[in-house]
Parts: C-alpha cells; structure tokens; sequence
C-alpha cells in the first residue's frame, strides 16, 4: 500500500528532490530519469530509476516537482484531439471505401443487375397479389 511521502528537499535541475521513504530510507528523485532510495547519509542503497517509482504507484513527474499531496500515477487522461483525430480519420477511410465501391460496382455493372433483381423480386412478391385480392373481394 503506497503512502503520501514527506518532502525533505524541493529539487531542481541539478539537485534531486528528496522525500522521507521509510523511517531509515530517504528517496531521491533525479530530473535525468534516475532514482534511489538512499540511506539517512544520503549514500544510495538501492538505484530503482524511474521505472522502479511507477512500480510502486508514485508518479515520477508529480515526485520531482514536489507534490505534497498528491503524488501517486493517475488513470490515463484522454486525449481529446487525438480521438478526434482518430474520429475523423475513420470516418474519412470509410467514405473513401464507400465510394471506391460504389465506382467499381457502376464500372463493372454490378450495381444495376443488383437493381434490377431487387425490381424483379419486389414485382414477383407474394404480398402485393394478395393485398390486391383482398381488396378486390370485398
């Protein structure tokens, strides 16, 4: 279970933050990716980079900037622009195919033989003889 981690030092570029991590552990965050958890004299015991904080559930970025409160990764927030890209760009693939088979059935025919079956099926339909009789016998 993670835990909100005091902060001992705000880092910057060239200073690591430092947070309380433990009551013997100090936990070092760099800005160049690495990490440590170091010992109370400050001489690193274990190097976990990264990688090794977002195991744990903390938040690198949030870490180096010096989150006090909230300091642990977050759902992934949605990124609206690219699902509306990814929206217009499916929408835009699926007009191309439909008109590319719309092309290629008027090229090759196939769109008016599907035409005339349908016409053909409609007037052999067993429906429309029936209405009519119906009608016509009252």
């Amino acid at each position: 279970m993670t835990q909100i981690l005091q902060r001992l030092q705000l880092g910057n570029r060239n200073t690591p933050t430092a947070y309380r991590f433990g009551s013997r552990e100090i936990l070092t965050v760099h800005a160049n990716g690495a990490a440590e958890i170091c010992n109370l004299t400050g001489e690193p015991v274990h190097v976990i980079g990264w990688d090794g904080i977002r195991n744990m559930g903390y938040c690198p970025a949030k870490l180096l900037r010096g989150e006090t409160v909230d300091q642990f990764l977050d759902t992934p927030s949605v990124d609206f622009k690219q699902m509306a890209f990814s929206v217009i760009g499916t929408l835009a693939l699926m007009a191309f195919l439909a008109s590319a088979m719309v092309l290629v059935g008027n090229i090759t025919g196939c769109t008016k033989f599907i035409v005339q079956q349908a016409e053909k099926d409609v007037a052999v339909s067993t429906v429309y003889p029936r209405i009519n009789n119906e009608e016509g016998g009252k």
